[in-house]
């Protein structure tokens, strides 16, 4: 770890003499699996690939953001910081929309750290049009670092909308699963196990009580 880690400082260290060779061969190395750590990534992506792909098109970084190799993923987007830098935040918010499902906590932390920095270094606005887009769909940790430097009365007023949202969405769900429920329910079974008896019906087939006859005696003249 210690030896690649060295080596790719000294490519940062001559990245400037001849910026096309150490390109091809630090890319060359990333493709080999051999760039594979985060702080070897985070001391050399943006100073080797960012600079290089400034004025050139960049989908080598969509190519790589594809990939199943987490340090690959990690390479595009932290490559990225360059440009940020420099005032472009497109390339940064196209792959952060694009790594947003990523399953990897390493990249939900360089997702955000690069989202923080277009709020930061670019505008804040942009951060906030993002946010305001994904919010719902982000990871907790990616959402966390990108509005770690927004004034705590934004962070707030988006923790709170996300929040509400969540708490929407989940009752949501459970009045779909509620319906569903019911749709399956055994109405009439119910309502035959619960039916009030027939006391009309009852009644008839009672046994009916023989009322005792009273004899009157009648008067007497005498009386």
């Amino acid at each position: 770890h210690e030896h690649r880690l060295g080596a790719v400082i000294i490519l940062t260290g001559r990245f400037g003499k001849n910026q096309k060779e150490v390109y091809a061969f630090y890319l060359k190395n990333v493709r080999a699996g051999r760039v594979n750590n985060w702080d070897i990534v985070d001391s050399s992506a943006h100073k080797i690939i960012g600079p290089y792909l400034f004025d050139k098109p960049r989908d080598v970084l969509f190519e790589l953001a594809d990939n199943e190799n987490l340090w690959q993923r990690r390479v595009a987007i932290i490559s990225t910081f360059y440009f940020i830098s420099k005032g472009d935040s497109s390339t940064a918010l196209e792959l952060a929309e694009k790594l947003l499902n990523d399953p990897h906590d390493l990249i939900h932390k360089a997702v955000g750290w690069m989202l923080r920095e277009v709020g930061g270094r670019v505008e804040e606005n942009i951060l906030i049009e993002f946010l305001d887009k994904h919010v719902c769909e982000m990871p907790r940790t990616m959402l966390r670092y990108a509005i770690e430097k927004l004034p705590e009365s934004k962070r707030k007023i988006i923790l709170w909308t996300v929040m509400i949202l969540v708490g929407i969405l989940l009752f949501f769900f459970w009045a779909k699963s509620a319906q569903k429920g019911l749709k399956s329910f055994p109405k009439q079974e119910f309502i035959e196990k619960l039916q009030a008896p027939d006391f009309k019906k009852e009644l008839e087939q009672a046994p009916q009580p023989e009322m005792p006859k009273l004899e009157i005696p009648e008067p007497t003249e005498e009386e």
